[in-house]
């Protein structure tokens, strides 16, 4: 895996990352007009690994996600 730090993740990181977590648990995945992914149905427990598995891929939470990077939602009303 790239470190958190990882300045410029590719699609095929960003890819990999999302359907290993996808897979991991299951999870459904909802597709909005603007393409973004909403994973539904997170268990509260699940959450550190998610974030984890993602940000090691270079996706950044929303609210430090620079302009045209991949963001992670903010995990409210799970």
């Amino acid at each position: 895996m790239l470190p958190s730090n990882h300045p410029n993740p590719t699609a095929g990181e960003v890819k990999k990352a999302l359907r290993t977590v996808i897979e991991r648990y299951e999870l459904p995945v909802r597709l909005t007009a603007n393409q973004n992914l909403i994973l539904t149905c997170i268990d509260p427990s699940w959450k550190a690994d998610i974030l984890g598995t993602l940000t090691a891929a270079g996706v950044r939470c929303a609210a430090r996600a620079p302009a045209g990077q991949p963001r992670v939602c903010q995990w409210t009303g799970v």
